[in-house]
């Protein structure tokens, strides 16, 4: 299963922006990445611990207008009761997270993550859960941060 995730951090754009860009960001995952379902996190910093994104209404509130499958919370969900393995698709690094131990500890939590796949405009990365949490150099890939990136075109 090919589960897609998009973030957006916290800005000063008003929502019909925020709102134009994720459903860009999705759009992208679903029609470029061929993600079955897609995930999105509409106010979220990228080093935001995944257990600790979108735990308030006005996440909830604002997926109610996107055509996605709800926000990191209801991919955890997903990934706790998912049977088959799942490839994980996130637009750039940062795009998933930049929070390293975190990133380690996620997939080792969810052992239906066969894999990770970063977009990266013209090429894909394709990153395995082994090397994930066994290879710290990998791992340093999502220090990324430097300055934002257009996920959404």
């Amino acid at each position: 299963m090919i589960v897609g995730y998009a973030r957006k951090s916290i800005s000063k754009e008003d929502d019909s922006v925020r709102h134009r860009l994720l459903t860009s960001m999705i759009t992208k995952l679903k029609t470029k990445l061929l993600c079955r379902k897609v995930f999105v996190s509409p106010f979220s910093t990228s080093d935001t611990e995944f257990e600790k994104r979108d735990r308030n209404a006005q996440a909830s509130k604002f997926i109610e207008s996107l055509k996605c499958d709800g926000t990191m919370e209801d991919l955890l969900l997903y990934l706790a009761s998912e049977s088959r393995m799942v490839r994980l698709v996130a637009i750039d690094y940062a795009g998933l997270t930049t929070n390293l131990e975190d990133l380690r500890s996620f997939v080792s939590k969810h052992k239906c993550i066969k894999e990770t796949i970063i977009d990266k405009g013209h090429r894909v990365e394709v990153i395995s859960r082994k090397r994930l949490i066994k290879d710290d150099q990998i791992l340093q890939l999502f220090r990324c941060r430097v300055k934002a990136v257009n996920r959404s075109n």
